[in-house]
């Protein structure tokens, strides 16, 4: 599996919806799919199917992955700030 590029994963993360970025979020902060669930008002299932876009989207396959993603992105962020 080839490793992306800042580019490549900065322009994955733009083709997520605003309810997909909402719960990339939230699972940065570390958050469970039923706490998710709540917050959002919306079902566990619900955010499975999210999550799964998330993952596809973004090119990896878990949660961990996702999470790492936003950090890398939020310090590119701050370093061409």
């Amino acid at each position: 599996h080839q490793r992306r590029t800042d580019n490549q994963t900065a322009a994955a993360l733009v083709t997520l919806t605003r309810r997909e970025k909402q719960i990339l979020r939230l699972i940065a902060h570390g958050l469970s799919d039923k706490s998710i669930a709540w917050m959002l008002a919306i079902s566990e299932n619900t955010v499975n199917f999210h999550l799964k876009n998330i993952y596809h989207k973004l090119g990896v396959h878990s949660r961990i992955d996702a999470t790492v993603i936003v950090m890398r992105c939020k310090a590119s962020e701050s370093r061409n700030a």
